[in-house]
């Protein structure tokens, strides 16, 4: 069966948004395809009648089409850019029992147990200095190396069955990255990872999020459903931004607008 461009188009978008940030950027590339005028937070705007226009920072995002006359009146949607998961502490290296793991902090409100005994990757913003010593921002996605927040066998908690999983935030969920006797570098971990992305001189900062590594996939009798990460925030996003790719001739007395907002 073949699947409809409109649902083709929101797996694919699903797919190269692990973040907001990476949402945005996609957005930004949609909305410039359809001839939307980017502007810049730091300049001075002058606004057309007729003209579609967007506006950027970070993982928000806001797009409108400025109406032909006097604005009277405005229909705006909003959603947001980003979603529950599990983002890299600061320093979110561990050694331990001959093992690589990489600490993680609680974002937002995820259902913890539905992210264990898979295979995840990392995916961001980072800040770095380059080997010219500019200081520059790139976004990574990183999924070479999978990692995997792993539960205990059944034999190790045999009442779980019975009693449910109960998790400590700050000691069960940090991911299993490799092995220490196989990794051998003066770099950390987490350096070697961007450096296949990035020619950096040094790492200033970063906001790196996990994310499953499964595909947005149609599921079901017919493909009749959508089973994807980040679709509880993204379907909306997607379809906001496409009623107003196709509604794009300015209304006569009307502000046309989307905003999603992110970290």
């Amino acid at each position: 069966m073949k699947t409809p461009h409109l649902i083709q188009d929101l797996l694919t978008f699903l797919d190269s948004s692990p973040t907001s940030w990476h949402a945005v950027k996609n957005i930004s590339k949609k909305l410039k395809d359809h001839s939307f005028i980017e502007l810049k937070e730091a300049d001075r705007w002058n606004l057309e009648s007729g003209t579609p226009y967007f506006v950027r920072c970070q993982g928000s995002i806001c797009a409108f089409i400025m109406p032909k006359s006097k604005l009277e009146r405005a229909s705006i949607i909003g959603s947001h850019t980003d979603s529950p998961g599990f983002k890299l502490k600061p320093n979110p290296e561990i050694r331990r029992h001959q093992s690589i793991l990489l600490g993680v902090e609680v974002y937002g409100s995820p259902l913890i147990t539905s992210w264990l005994n898979r295979d995840l990757g990392i995916a961001g913003r980072i800040s770095y200095l380059d080997k010219h010593g500019h200081l520059k921002e790139g976004l990574v996605r990183l999924d070479k190396y999978p990692l995997v927040i792993p539960q205990l066998a059944i034999h190790l908690d045999r009442e779980v069955n019975e009693k449910g999983l109960l998790l400590n935030k700050q000691d069960h969920l940090n991911a299993l990255a490799g092995m220490t006797s196989d990794y051998i570098s003066t770099q950390s971990y987490l350096e070697m990872l961007i450096s296949d992305e990035i020619d950096f001189k040094q790492i200033i900062s970063f906001d790196l999020h996990l994310y499953p590594l499964a595909p947005a996939a149609l599921v079901g009798y017919q493909h009749q459903l959508l089973a994807s990460y980040r679709i509880d925030s993204l379907a909306s996003v997607h379809a906001a931004m496409t009623a107003l790719l196709h509604s794009d001739r300015p209304h006569e007395d009307k502000l046309k607008m989307i905003i999603f907002l992110g970290q």
